[in-house]
């Protein structure tokens, strides 16, 4: 007990050079930054009494390999692993509730990690710049998957969300440049800003009907989107820029933003009745003047007013609006 600081319960601070720890069996919590950049460190095993790991426990311990988390844990301090660059793989009890922001972030070696159905929390940038992280699974028990948290994970080749998982933020699997395939279930009702981006092997993702935002840019650099537009009623700016292809069924949102479909080469079977002439002059191969759109004759003049913000139109594409 010599090299550990406690009170109450809580290990204060480990002060020792050991390679391998056995923390002590009386211990309930681990206190903030208790091994902080303890790079001798190589495993650590846990009594299964110890119920909370705290921010930056474990921060910056290079050379840890292995860790044995206490099954009796349920909360995962923010940064309590990050910068661990030797794991390789973890195991979180089944227990664990609550996963805190940028966890495991730069845990450059972790190749697995599994997330048990109950937890309810992964914050922002948990697993961030994991970039031998290879495939994860989101249970239905996470509400929303925070912002960053796989952001440039470049190794990872698939991704699994369970229905359950309503909201998908910001930039969260962005520069995943490996990631080839994503189930994005049905109840999921919005997706953040940049949250595919530059996922280039991605080469097809369908976004479910009960989807209501797309954020600005989250999709920028996939390769082909399958979108029911049922519930859909916001495309933020740049969303599928320069996308290969685009699938759109149902009714499309009432707010495109700016650039959305830049960059696109062909726009599918559908094309879009509300979108802006600059998105579509950027369409590749070069756009006509609209002399093959046709109307319905409408009293209240709304498909002419409609028709309005549609300038130009690939040459080969008929579009009827009755």
């Amino acid at each position: 007990m010599e090299d550990f600081k406690t009170s109450k319960g809580v290990l204060i601070e480990y002060t020792g050079y050991d390679y391998n720890v056995v923390i002590p069996e009386e211990m309930t919590k681990i206190g903030d930054r208790a091994f902080y950049g303890c790079v001798r460190l190589k495993s650590v095993a846990m009594p299964g009494v110890v119920i909370k790991i705290g921010n930056n426990a474990f921060c910056s311990c290079e050379s840890l390999e292995t860790v044995a988390i206490s099954e009796g844990a349920t909360v995962i301090g923010s940064f309590a692993f990050s910068g661990c660059t030797s794991l390789k793989s973890v195991v979180i009890p089944k227990g664990v509730t609550e996963i805190g922001k940028g966890a495991f972030e730069n845990c450059k070696s972790l190749e697995t990690v599994a997330i048990p159905e109950g937890v309810t929390v992964i914050g922002d940038g948990t697993f961030s710049g994991c970039t031998s992280l290879k495939s994860v699974a989101i249970p239905g028990s996470v509400a929303k998957i925070g912002d960053y948290t796989f952001s440039g994970c470049t190794s990872l080749k698939s991704v699994a969300i369970s229905e359950g998982v309503t909201a998908i933020g910001k930039e969260v699997f962005r520069g995943c440049e490996s990631l080839k395939s994503v189930t994005i279930p049905e109840g999921a009702t919005v997706i953040g800003r940049g949250a595919f981006r530059d996922c280039k092997s991605l080469k097809s993702v369908t976004i479910p009907g009960s989807v209501t935002k797309v954020g600005e840019e989250a999709f920028e650099g996939c390769k082909v989107i399958h979108l029911n537009g049922n519930s859909l009623s916001s495309i933020g700016k740049g969303a599928f820029r320069g996308c290969r292809s685009i699938r759109i069924n149902g009714s499309t949102p009432s707010a495109i933003g700016k650039d959305a479909f830049i960059g696109i080469p062909e726009l599918g079977d559908m094309l879009p009745e509300r979108i802006w002439a600059e998105d579509l002059r950027s369409l590749t191969p070069p756009l006509k003047p609209a002399a093959v759109l046709t109307f319905a004759e409408d009293p209240s003049g709304s498909d002419q007013r409609r028709a309005s913000h549609i300038k130009y139109i690939k040459s080969h594409i008929p579009l009827t609006m009755a």
